[in-house]
């Protein structure tokens, strides 16, 4: 049955119109799919505009859960949820994204590369409830980083790229169902 369903077109929906979300979910989905549609529909995590810790895993199960009891109908296979937030360790803090799919009524989670905040925006981002890409618009200038490649392509002065951490965070969350897709 997986063999004749990889013919039909797989389609994902994602919970979010960010374009580079959707375009690294699109990259990601080339890789494990041989005919996939991927859609982008806004909808909310139900968590903090900038979520720290926990929140930030639970922001991207609450966006798959609610893009799928939104949208069930419109026959998506995959529904993904993304949410990016600041972990703190140690005494440092990190930007990561994470996805969660939910597919056949299961979730599973992954999650991007990481990247070092200063404290000192990170403290800043706590205190005013700010995101992390209002605070880089207020730094670069550029009020559209967060629609753009990230705050991650401002400070790796254009290696890396919010659209790589998505692809990252999905294909982690994939891992589990990797084996049964690429039979």
């Amino acid at each position: 049955m997986q063999k004749a369903r990889r013919k039909n077109k797989i389609i994902i929906a994602v919970g979010s119109a960010n374009p580079n979300k959707v375009r690294g979910i699109r990259k990601a989905a080339k890789r494990l799919f041989a005919n996939a549609k991927v859609v982008g529909i806004d909808v909310d995590s139900g968590v903090s505009d900038q979520p720290f810790g926990e929140e930030t895993i639970k922001g991207a199960v609450n966006r798959a859960r609610e893009l799928a009891r939104k949208h069930e109908a419109e026959g998506a296979d995959y529904f993904v949820g993304l949410e990016s937030g600041i972990f703190e360790q140690g005494d440092r803090f990190f930007d990561f994204q994470w996805c969660a799919v939910l597919h056949a009524g299961k979730i599973h989670l992954g999650c991007s590369m990481g990247f070092e905040i200063p404290r000192e925006q990170a403290e800043r981002l706590k205190a005013h409830k700010i995101t992390l890409s209002e605070l880089y618009h207020n730094i670069t200038g550029d009020k559209d980083i967060g629609m753009k490649e990230g705050v991650i392509n401002y400070l790796s002065c254009g290696v890396l790229k919010r659209s790589e951490m998505t692809e990252q965070a999905f294909l982690c969350a994939m891992i589990p169902l990797m084996r049964k897709i690429r039979k």
